[in-house]
C-alpha cells in the first residue's frame, strides 16, 4: 500500500498503516503521533487495516461530504472516514483537517491524496 503521488510539501510514512501529512512531521517524536503536531490548516490522511469481524462493503476512495466526528480531544478538527474492503482486507481511511470548516480547496486536496492511495 502506498500513496502514488502526493501534492508538494506532503510527506508519507508507515506507522501501523500508511500516513500522509501536509507538513513535515517526523515520526517517533511523540507517542501520540502527528495529531499533536498538526498545524492550523494541516491535514492527515491515515490508512489502517482493522481486524473487525464485520465484512466492509467494497472500498470507494471518495471523501464523504460530511465529517463522521471531530478528532478526539479537539473542537476544530473534523474527521472524515472511509471504510471498505480491498483485496480481501478491511480498510479504514481517516482524514483529519485542522480547520473547523474546511474550505473547498482543503477538501479537494484531501480528496486528491485519498485518490492517490494504491493497494499492491
Amino acid at each position: 500500500m502506498s500513496f502514488q503521488t502526493l501534492p508538494p510539501s506532503w510527506h508519507s510514512y508507515w506507522s501501523l498503516g500508511a500516513v500522509a501529512t501536509s507538513w513535515a512531521y517526523v515520526p517517533g517524536r511523540n507517542s501520540n503521533g502527528p495529531a499533536d503536531h498538526m498545524p492550523k490548516g494541516g491535514t492527515i490522511v491515515e490508512v489502517s487495516f482493522p481486524t473487525q469481524h464485520v465484512r466492509f462493503p467494497p472500498l470507494r476512495l471518495v471523501l464523504p461530504h460530511r465529517p463522521a466526528v471531530m478528532l478526539e480531544g479537539t473542537t476544530d478538527t473534523p474527521e472524515y472516514r472511509i471504510e471498505g474492503r480491498m483485496h480481501g482486507s478491511n480498510v479504514m481511511i481517516s482524514v483529519d483537517i485542522r480547520s473547523p470548516h474546511p474550505s473547498a480547496a482543503e477538501l479537494r486536496i484531501a480528496q486528491r491524496v485519498v485518490s492517490a492511495i494504491r493497494f499492491h
